[in-house]
């Protein structure tokens, strides 16, 4: 497309110049997956970013802040990824 000036700069989003967000549906407000702008990376494209929420083991925590962490119970952990991490 021959687009005069800046335009010609400017992506084409093919009908989705936007992002959208989806939130877990249990009051917290925390984001459950997220889309991103264009057609190839709208929410159930394959390409959206997925958040995932747990605790972390307490062989996870010690080699990394020392064993006097505390237990792994009062702690939380976020991940985002196209899986969940094994």
């Amino acid at each position: 497309m021959d687009s005069p000036g800046y335009h010609k700069y400017i992506p084409q989003a093919l009908g989705y110049p936007f992002t959208e967000t989806e939130f877990v549906a249990d009051g917290t407000g925390r984001v459950s997956r997220q889309g991103g702008v264009g057609l190839y990376h709208r929410l159930s494209s394959g390409h959206e970013t997925k958040y995932f929420y747990g605790t972390p083991d307490q062989k996870e925590l010690d080699p990394i802040f020392g064993t006097e962490v505390g237990d792994h119970s009062h702690y939380f952990k976020t991940w985002c990824g196209m899986q969940w991490p094994v």
